[in-house]
């Protein structure tokens, strides 16, 4: 049974047993941990010093980012999707399938629920839940199967560093409870700011980060 979701002022947080509330990844790396530097800077730069103007273009990029996001998952469940008449969207969208196209991913889950309710010595093992975007096994230059924990990111920013601490906690509660361990963390580009019909030759559509148990 999935757990119940509570959206607040303060994030999103999961009901894993009754009365009991574990905060979702994205609450944590979002009121958990400062924005860097670069970031901050990225944020002035974009709305001109204009608070509404920032919630404005924060406000139009998570209706991208979420539409996108919901594209992508049908697309992988073999649905044919329209887009009309959103930019930004078809963009991101044929970044996703020129990703698809070049690593050709076996999917494993997607929407996965994660969360652990080991109780030790007091307390929960990890108290926080999170639901990951893809895992999939695409197969490295040598031919062998790899199993990926991926995240779909349509920010201008995808190094953002706390990327690393997302989904390296996403692959510490898969690797809790599935036998099969991840191997390696990465994110999905879908950029929508590129011209012309699709991105350039050179584009990066996956940026890979390193497992760091300590984050988690």
């Amino acid at each position: 049974m999935l757990p119940k979701v509570v959206n607040t002022i303060y994030g999103r947080f999961y009901e894993v047993v009754e009365g009991v509330f574990f905060p979702s990844v994205s609450t944590i790396t979002t009121f958990g941990t400062p924005l860097s530097f670069g970031v901050l800077k990225y944020i002035i730069k974009e709305s001109d010093g204009d608070y509404e103007k920032y919630l404005n273009n924060k406000s139009e990029a998570l209706r991208v980012g979420s539409l996108s996001h919901d594209y992508a998952e049908r697309i992988l469940c073999g649905e044919e999707i329209v887009i009309e008449r959103d930019p930004s969207v078809q963009r991101a969208i044929i970044s996703f399938t020129e990703w698809y196209n070049k690593y050709q991913p076996k999917v494993i889950a997607t929407e996965q629920v994660l969360f652990n309710t080991v109780f030790k010595k007091g307390s929960y093992l990890l108290p926080i839940a999170g639901r990951c975007d893809l895992v999939a096994e695409i197969k490295n230059k040598k031919g062998e199967d790899e199993l990926w924990m991926l995240d779909y990111k349509t920010s201008k920013n995808p190094r953002d560093p706390r990327n690393q601490i997302q989904l390296t906690i996403y692959a510490w509660l898969w690797n809790l409870n599935n036998e099969r361990k991840i191997d390696r963390l990465g994110i999905v580009a879908l950029k929508k700011d590129f011209a012309g019909s699709r991105p350039g030759a050179t584009t990066r559509y996956m940026i890979e980060y390193q497992y760091n148990e300590e984050l988690a």
